[in-house]
């Protein structure tokens, strides 16, 4: 986890560790998909004991418009600790290539709410 210091000003960060490599990040996350199958994975009696004990911070993100129902995603929400829903309104299922920059900014703002807040 990125330690700081703080200044002598209310919310003044006056030095921050260094952020972790993506190899240490992905060496020190834990476990939740080991098999080679996606199938016999969401088929594991322990999925949902795991991903509620998991700490890794998640973002769930449904387009408004999707042609798939949001409900499974905003349970998975709830029931992970660090995760979070967001429903982009007024896009269509496939968010990344009808609407690239909307698809840029969702990504960049989640990926920032967790740097901002590493938990």
């Amino acid at each position: 986890m990125r330690q700081c210091e703080l200044g002598q000003h209310s919310g003044e960060v006056a030095h921050c560790s260094p952020l972790p490599s993506r190899s240490e990040l992905v060496n020190s996350a834990p476990v939740i998909h080991p098999s080679t199958s996606f199938v016999q994975w969401i088929h594991e009696d322990d999925l949902f004991r795991r991903l509620a004990d998991s700490t890794v911070a998640m973002a769930f993100i449904a387009p408004q418009n999707d042609i798939r129902p949001s409900w499974p995603l905003r349970q998975l929400a709830a029931l992970i600790p660090r995760a979070v829903f967001e429903e982009v309104p007024a896009v269509d299922h496939n968010l990344r290539a009808n609407d690239p920059q909307i698809w840029v900014d969702v990504i960049t703002r989640a990926c920032r709410a967790h740097i901002d807040d590493p938990g």
